[in-house]
């Protein structure tokens, strides 16, 4: 079993932003955001799983339809590549991207009238420390659990056939069994309000239909 706070890729928090990054950051990425301003009430839709089962379809599908926040890890780090400093190394990007992503969830209803907000990223190495972040503000919780085998996670992500700006595929790879353990971590805590298996991996219209009925209930 590996212990979470020892895996080479686990972060801590001990790393910190001052408020004037924050600040640039937040000048860049927030007006990039779609649906900012449309009014929902509080649900954060969180993914549990590995890569390439189709995270972002799914949130764009969200967005598109149920006029959802979405943000993605992954935009935060183009963002701050782009804007901030463009020769960050890829472990100090991703500290970049975890200190600003933390101090973001933190606020957002501040921010933002949309409560409807789409984690377009695993949740399951960090849920102990995200979740509160929204709990505390009120939000409801929306589960999205991608049950995959190893073996079909592996063809997933040989399939897309190129790196990701931030990581490679052999590494995504070699980060299925970590993702499994922490996959078993998360969903020991939470029940999932949808789950998409292999035979039905894409059928997204199950999660919106899911996700619309449980923010009626909260009109």
């Amino acid at each position: 079993m590996i212990d979470p706070k020892q895996s080479p890729s686990y972060r801590a928090d001990d790393f910190k932003l001052s408020a004037k990054i924050i600040e640039e950051i937040d000048a860049y990425f927030l007006p990039t955001l779609d649906k900012f301003n449309y009014p929902n009430p509080k649900v954060l839709v969180v993914f549990s799983g590995g890569v390439a089962v189709g995270k972002s379809t799914l949130s764009s599908k969200i967005a598109r339809e149920l006029n959802g926040l979405v943000i993605e890890t992954d935009a935060i780090k183009k963002c701050i590549q782009s804007n901030i400093d463009s020769n960050l190394d890829s472990r100090t990007l991703g500290k970049y991207s975890w200190a600003y992503s933390m101090d973001l969830y933190s606020r957002i209803c501040k921010i933002s009238p949309n409560g409807l907000v789409v984690r377009d990223s695993v949740i399951d190495w960090y849920f102990d420390r995200i979740i509160p972040k929204f709990k505390i503000q009120g939000f409801e919780l929306f589960v999205v659990n991608f049950d995959v085998s190893k073996k079909k996670r592996e063809e997933l992500i040989r399939a897309r056939g190129e790196d990701k700006p931030t990581t490679t595929i052999d590494r995504m790879v070699e980060m299925i069994d970590e993702n499994l353990y922490h996959q078993s971590r998360f969903l020991n805590a939470y029940q999932p309000n949808v789950t998409l298996g292999e035979d039905n991996l894409f059928d997204h219209e199950i999660v919106i239909d899911n996700l619309r009925a449980k923010i009626d209930s909260l009109v």
